[in-house]
């Protein structure tokens, strides 16, 4: 099983993190990649490979 906590009460707190320490918690992503190339991110980080640390995923074109 799994036990999941009330997100929505978590995206305010999360939202309010990030303006708050955005040049902090922008210095932790190493690469991004965009949606369509998901599966490309996935086995970069599955591998560790290229220094990855933490992969951000823009979901700005998803549907093009």
């Amino acid at each position: 099983g799994v036990v999941t906590p009330e997100w929505r009460s978590y995206l305010p707190q999360a939202r309010d993190l990030f303006a708050t320490h955005r040049a902090v918690l922008s210095s932790l992503v190493t690469h991004r990649f965009s949606i369509q190339d998901a599966a490309a991110a996935f086995s970069l980080y599955e591998s560790r490979q290229d220094g990855v640390l933490r992969i951000v995923l823009d979901a700005t074109n998803w549907g093009e």
